[in-house]
């Protein structure tokens, strides 16, 4: 059964969480820890990209989790972003609506600056790579390095949380939820629970039986995490809305540093199944 593109385009665009970083447009140096530049900061410095994201290719319908990586000279702007199908780049970086753009016909917008986070944001990026049209929507920003995230001690992450259904019968877009991100970096496991979910619009049957996502589980891999174990539900209830599901994706990051652990997280989960899909995705700090 072929989702009609009307369908995962408006799923995927549902997915934008409102959150490019306010900040104090510099650096946010915590007392005894390492130094991060904000998202806003225009220093004579760089910093390391990355993310992940829901990649739908347009003209085949294949759907999957991408990891992103990246750079950003801030005193410039200049961006440099790929998914290992793109390579993305924009010379002056974020223009007055929140855009970038390489000229390329290829396009990566976030919502406006209106404060929130400093060092992750979500974003929907558009291009075509070999005469093929993609859509990316997911998180990305100020990545901590792989040094900078704890081995000992736990931290707990709050913030937004959005998802969407699709299959053949129309458009199921979730209202916006919430998400709760726990690490615990002994154990080197995070679990994630985006909640709060209805379905505001098209709704099918299936799609009106969820209301909380959750992955438990996950495994710390330097800065990133990932796979775990997922549970869809309604009131508690353990639910199946996707038929015949095949093993989900789920990836997520950690940004920037607070003096003792990561300040912010975000990422993306998918369960494909047969003409059918689920699509969450979170940024917490």
């Amino acid at each position: 059964m072929k989702i009609p593109a009307a369908t995962c385009s408006a799923i995927l665009a549902s997915l934008s969480i409102s959150a490019c970083g306010g900040g104090d447009g510099g650096t946010a140096p915590p007392a005894g820890g390492p130094s991060y530049e904000t998202l806003t900061s225009t220093a004579p410095l760089t910093s390391r990209l990355g993310g992940a994201a829901l990649r739908w290719n347009m003209t085949t319908g294949v759907r999957e989790i991408v990891t992103t990586l990246g750079t950003v000279f801030h005193e410039t702007g200049r961006t440099f972003s790929t998914d290992a199908t793109y390579f993305f780049t924009d010379p002056d970086g974020f223009d007055a609506s929140g855009t970038l753009e390489d000229g390329n016909g290829s396009v990566a917008s976030t919502d406006a600056l209106t404060g929130g986070r400093d060092y992750a944001a979500s974003y929907t990026h558009t291009f075509t790579h070999q005469g093929e049209g993609y859509m990316s929507v997911g998180v990305s920003g100020i990545i901590t390095e792989s040094e900078d995230v704890p081995m000992t001690g736990r931290a707990i992450y709050r913030g937004e949380a959005i998802g969407g259904f699709g299959d053949a019968g129309g458009v199921n877009s979730f209202n916006r939820g919430t998400s709760e991100v726990t690490a615990d970096f002994a154990a080197g496991t995070v679990d994630v629970t985006m909640t709060g979910f209805r379905t505001e619009s098209g709704a099918s049957n299936r799609a009106s039986r969820i209301d909380t996502i959750q992955v438990t589980g996950m495994t710390i891999q330097e800065n990133r995490f990932s796979g775990g174990d997922l549970r869809l539900t309604l009131n508690g209830a353990s639910v199946d809305p996707v038929p015949n599901p095949r093993p989900h994706q789920a990836q997520g990051v950690f940004y920037g540093h607070d003096g003792t652990a990561p300040d912010e997280v975000g990422g993306a989960v998918l369960l494909r199944g047969d003409g059918s899909f689920l699509a969450g995705g979170f940024i917490a700090d």
